[in-house]
């Protein structure tokens, strides 16, 4: 277990910086204190060594350590038909930057087409336009769910929401955002 655990951390801290530098070099101490707090649920002793990751020296993030899981129903006909099979989930995953480009920027500000120039700044990235990146056609809008709810800890999160600042509040021990997709009835 604590294998797989520092392997999904060393891979979301890879995302965020470019290198698992801040994983790698952390010392024995660290590393035993950031296991110890994960086996404890003790967030005192977590907390020192997430702020490590979270805020390496001379590094700005890079990407941010995002999974989105997404119901999917069975395939087999006979299966569907009984009540008791659930489907499965598949979990889709791809680089999220943490400031939309500055075409990106513009564009979801002018109508489709409208030609743009790359003279504005980058806006943070926001779930709704990582959403409508990552899944458009769950996402078609990126202010409002219209076909499925992004969950994060039980709770549905607002597409205004910065992925950025959800990455430093809210992501889970591993450094990840584990992000449920809930279909809309």
């Amino acid at each position: 277990m604590h294998d797989l655990f520092i392997h999904s951390v060393k891979e979301a801290d890879y995302l965020r910086t470019g290198t698992g530098k801040t994983v790698m070099f952390l010392s024995k101490e660290d590393s035993t204190q950031l296991w110890e707090s994960v086996k404890k649920h003790d967030f005192a002793l977590y907390h020192p060594i997430n702020q490590k990751f979270l805020n390496p020296q001379g590094v700005q993030l890079r990407h941010l350590p995002i999974r989105l899981y997404l119901p999917h129903a069975a395939e087999d006909k006979e299966m569907q038909e009984k009540e008791a099979s659930p489907g499965s989930v598949r979990v889709v995953q791809s680089l999220v930057t943490p400031n939309l480009s500055s075409r990106e920027s513009l564009s979801q500000r002018l109508p489709r087409g409208f030609p743009t120039t790359d003279g504005d700044a980058g806006q943070p990235q926001t779930m709704g336009t990582a959403l409508n990146q990552l899944l458009p056609t769950l996402f078609p809008s990126r202010r409002s769910p219209l076909l499925a709810q992004a969950v994060l800890h039980g709770a549905v999160l607002p597409l205004s929401a910065s992925v950025e600042e959800l990455i430093r509040a809210a992501a889970y021990l591993d450094g990840w955002l584990h992000i449920a997709i809930v279909m809309m009835v």
